[in-house]
């Protein structure tokens, strides 16, 4: 069975949805109704399109955030030797606040494996 095809407005609508934002946004770009988008949007083939899109563009960010972060750690380390002692405070919480995080996204995830690996052991009967 062949997949859906999406007309070049729909191809569009999912370009401005993306790159304005909003729908009202890429509505008033694209010169059609909000509806217009809506009604595009019950469409499956659409919706799977624009949520695809909506991911990659997530992923990018992702990416981009995750190059900086070590850069953005880097300060907040040398803002532990401030002068002011309200940075040094605000600086210590904030890799303190993270570190706390992060061990508990480790302990989760550590947690997840384990259930993850019982299930598979019991055939995914709980």
């Amino acid at each position: 069975m062949k997949k859906p095809k999406l007309t070049q407005r729909q191809e569009n609508a999912i370009t401005a949805i993306i790159e304005k934002g909003t729908i009202e946004g890429a509505a008033l770009h694209l010169g059609v109704s909000r509806q217009t988008l809506y009604n595009y949007l019950r469409e499956p083939e659409f919706k799977r399109r624009l949520d695809h899109e909506r991911k990659v563009v997530f992923d990018e960010a992702a990416g981009l955030v995750k190059v900086a972060s070590k850069r953005a750690a880097a300060v907040m380390v040398q803002l532990l030797d401030h002068k002011d002692s309200r940075t040094r405070r605000a600086a210590a919480k904030t890799l303190l606040d993270y570190a706390i995080k992060a061990v508990e996204l480790s302990d989760i995830e550590e947690r997840l494996d384990r259930i993850e690996a019982a299930l598979v052991g019991n055939k995914g009967r709980l």
